[in-house]
Order: C-alpha cells, then sequence, then structure tokens
C-alpha cells in the first residue's frame, strides 16, 4: 500500500477534515467548544447574565428605533465604552445589511438613558466569575473559529466538529456563520 493510500486510511478513520491538520488540532477545539458552551449555559442562567442580556437586547432595540444619525448616536454615548462599542458594531451590521433600522420611534434622549442603563448593569456584571469565564472562553473560540474559517474551512465543517463533540446549544453552534458574516464578509 502506497504512503498516500495510508494517509488516506489514517485521515478516515481519526474523520479529521482539511480544517484540522492534527487530530490534537481538533480535540483541542472541541475542548475549547466545551468550554465556550459551558460557561456560557453557566452564566446565561444566573440573575446576573439573563438581566444584562435582556439591557443588551433593549439598547440594541433602542438603538434600531433610534431617529437620531449615527454620529449623534456616537457622540452621546462617548465615555461608555461598551456601549460605544456595541453601537460601533451595530453600525456596522446595519451596513451589512445584517440588521435592519426601524421606523423612528425612540428620542436620542431614550436612546441613552437605556444607554446608561446596560452600561451599568455591564459594569455591575463584568467582573464576576460566572462573566469572566464566559468573555474568556468566547473570545479563545471566536478566535479559534475565524482562524479557521479564514484558512479554508467552511462554517459547516466547523459546526459539524462541534456537533460531533456534543455540543447541543444552538446559540453556540450558530456563532460560527454569525462570526463568519460579521467579522470576515
Amino acid at each position: 500500500m502506497g504512503l498516500l493510500s495510508k494517509l488516506a486510511i489514517s485521515i478516515a478513520a481519526v474523520g479529521c477534515t482539511t480544517c484540522f491538520t492534527q487530530i490534537e488540532d481538533k480535540e483541542a477545539f472541541k475542548e475549547h467548544a466545551h468550554a465556550y458552551e459551558n460557561s456560557y449555559i453557566k452564566y446565561a442562567n444566573t440573575d446576573q447574565g439573563r438581566f444584562e442580556r435582556s439591557s443588551k437586547n433593549a439598547l440594541r432595540t433602542a438603538y434600531l428605533a433610534c431617529g437620531s444619525s449615527d454620529d449623534e448616536i456616537l457622540q452621546a454615548v462617548k465615555g461608555m465604552k461598551k456601549v460605544s462599542k456595541k453601537c460601533h458594531e451595530w453600525i456596522k451590521k446595519c451596513n451589512r445589511g445584517l440588521l435592519l433600522k426601524q421606523e423612528p420611534t425612540v428620542s436620542l434622549d431614550a436612546f441613552v438613558k437605556q444607554a446608561r442603563s446596560y452600561y451599568d448593569i455591564h459594569n455591575l456584571v463584568k467582573n464576576s466569575e460566572d462573566y469572566v469565564s464566559y468573555n474568556t472562553s468566547h473570545k479563545v473560540f471566536k478566535r479559534e473559529v475565524i482562524k479557521l474559517i479564514k484558512e479554508g474551512c467552511t462554517v459547516e465543517d466547523v459546526t459539524d466538529t462541534m456537533k460531533d463533540a456534543g455540543i447541543e446549544d444552538e446559540r453556540i453552534l450558530s456563532r460560527p456563520l454569525y462570526w463568519k458574516k460579521k467579522d470576515i464578509d
């Protein structure tokens, strides 16, 4: 049996896709996927996690319905680092067609009030053990997923590997496609 045949059999035997050059890479990826899923579920199921996420969603809704220009909004939240970062992210998503602005029903003052509320809530939770664990695993896993996609791995390859690892949370499974659209396309 030739060297190429042996290589093809060994790749098929371990189920390695073209995304992972070595099985150790695939196993490490699966471990990071589990760490991300576990920390997300743990944080999302805390009162703080639910409250912070709800506040962030309310802020996004207010942004999408705010009648002010993006420049006015950014000026109004200057100094609120996390809020400013979110606004920049939503502006980028709107420009790419991933989010749609709504009919203006929210004033700039109402938006700023919601922004301050989210800013205060986020600052209360950002040092909690559950949030730090979630945020750290999120950053590590996102970086890995984006690297794989940029190296030619398909979103399907990534999510199939996650499913093979036993990842079941739909939000976690949706992240590779979301990150591809948000950060690569």
